[in-house]
């Protein structure tokens, strides 16, 4: 072997030594890095504690995660400060084009989660600390939504639907959505802007149903489904068999909605314990009136009757 191939083979030798042993030039670097970051955010007033991973990737840039817990219950205005100005002074100390970052803190009981980069994250991160309140459990602030889970209950708290003056529901480029199991049944409600969900007496069609079908069952308001863009109030059961329908809970739950201005469209679903699809009835409706006798009208149409009869029973 030559001199000078033995050379060659020696400074590649102790480079590989020094990568593995985390001494090369490049691992340094990205130890300061991190520990600037690291005394960065422990500074800063809001924040209780702070971890920062950097993951070294040989054909791509370095993936950097933080994780950054705010002290309790802070304000709106320290949060927006921490996801905007925070975040920002994180991506110029790493040298990174994007930083997976989560910040997190409790407000009223409720934990929260903001997932980073996002867009107008301090607007989102500020209106929802002034939209928690103590019934929530988790609040979730994603690129694409705010969702917010409330803890279980054996009743839906009165004035549950977010009205279209919260905060949340003022920004607009995100979806905002409520959930909450209620005995043994999840409600759950999908917002849209300048859509005002709080005529719906979701309450009452959940007290309607039976109890001994309220095992599993699913009540969903959606200000605006995928297809039709329609406020649509779905409600899905189980049935040990086909056999086993009953028109009576379908019936009680739409009683309950007619009349109601807002919603556009009821559909009433059925499953059974397998893989079968569910079996869908749906009705449109139009200032608070069922249109024709629902789809398909045969199975409709007895569903539609018992619902009528439940209102004149009533009254």
């Amino acid at each position: 072997m030559s001199v000078r191939r033995r050379q060659v083979l020696a400074v590649t030798a102790a480079s590989l030594a020094l990568a593995v042993a985390g001494c090369s030039p490049m691992a340094m670097a990205r130890r300061r890095r991190k520990r600037k970051v690291q005394q960065y955010l422990s500074g800063l007033d809001a924040v209780a504690s702070a971890r920062v991973e950097v993951h070294p990737e040989f054909s791509e840039p370095d993936r950097w995660i933080v994780d950054v817990r705010l002290k309790d219950d802070p304000s709106a205005e320290s949060v927006a400060t921490v996801v905007r100005d925070a975040y920002a002074e994180v991506l110029r100390l790493t040298g990174a084009s994007e930083v997976r970052m989560v910040v997190t803190w409790a407000q009223a009981k409720a934990s929260v989660f903001c997932y980073l980069p996002m867009k107008d994250a301090d607007k989102a991160a500020s209106a929802t600390v002034e939209a928690v309140s103590p019934g929530m459990e988790r609040v979730q602030i994603e690129e694409e939504r705010i969702s917010f889970e409330y803890r279980t209950t054996e009743t839906l708290p009165d004035h549950f639907i977010l009205p279209p003056t919260s905060p949340v529901l003022r920004l607009g480029s995100l979806r905002v959505e409520q959930s909450i199991l209620i005995g043994r049944s999840h409600c759950f409600i999908s917002h849209a802007k300048g859509k005002d969900l709080t005529s719906v007496p979701i309450k009452r069609a959940l007290d309607s149903i039976p109890s001994d079908k309220r095992y599993g069952a699913v009540l969903s308001l959606e200000a605006e489904d995928v297809g039709s863009h329609q406020v649509r109030l779905i409600f899905k059961k189980w049935a040990k068999d086909w056999q086993d329908e009953d028109v009576q809970p379908d019936a009680a739950v739409l009683a309950t909605v007619l009349g109601n201005q807002a919603l556009q469209r009821v559909e009433l679903s059925t499953s059974v314990e397998s893989k079968v699809q569910p079996k869908v009835v749906g009705f449109d409706m139009k200032s608070g009136a069922v249109v024709g006798q629902g789809d398909p009208p045969e199975k409709g149409a007895p569903i539609l009757a018992a619902a009528q009869q439940v209102l004149t029973s009533a009254s």
